[in-house]
């Protein structure tokens, strides 16, 4: 069920994230000058390293921008002592609220969280996964041109066991 669930999330992610942004070879490579009742367009794709947040402990992230203010991210995150390991795969779809570089981000979306295990030192493997719930209320600068990027907000988890508040805080670039 993992896989599957991990598989479609990606193919859905990627064949969304695809057409939004593409060029003719026939059109200039600059982005178009914006007439005054025009959205302000982003720089479309970003990466970044988020601490905590959706990913738990932290992940690398690669986000696109669907349009000037519909974007979704997938994420990958690690611990591992050798021995043990957890993954961590933050999946969302976010909406840009705000005019310029800063912006409003309301999100939502799953983190799968992947596990394979020694129990207790004793040589027996497991391995198992669940998926979690969560949510993004925060503030994003992202420059409409490249550069810095810099993210940070309330992250909180959901899962049947109940509710977890958490945030975040994301540094790096976009393109």
């Amino acid at each position: 069920m993992y896989r599957y669930l991990l598989i479609v999330s990606v193919g859905l992610f990627l064949f969304y994230s695809s057409p939004g942004f593409s060029q003719d070879d026939s059109q200039q490579q600059s982005q178009p000058q914006l007439q005054a009742d025009e959205p302000y367009l982003l720089s479309p794709n970003s990466i970044y390293v988020e601490a905590l947040g959706s990913g738990l402990f932290y992940s690398v992230n690669y986000d696109r921008l669907f349009s000037h203010n519909i974007g979704g991210r997938i994420g990958i995150g690690l611990l591992s002592d050798g021995l043990n390991s957890l993954y961590f795969i933050p999946v969302t779809l976010n909406y840009l609220i705000g005019k310029g570089n800063s912006k409003l981000e309301l999100g939502a979306g799953v983190t799968i969280v992947a596990a394979d295990i020694d129990l207790f030192g004793t040589g027996h493997r497991t391995s198992g996964s669940l998926v979690l719930g969560t949510a993004i209320i925060g503030y994003r600068y992202q420059p409409a041109d490249g550069g810095f990027l810099f993210r940070i907000g309330f992250t909180p988890l959901f899962s049947e066991f109940g509710s977890l508040p958490w945030g975040g805080l994301s540094l790096g670039g976009t393109f």
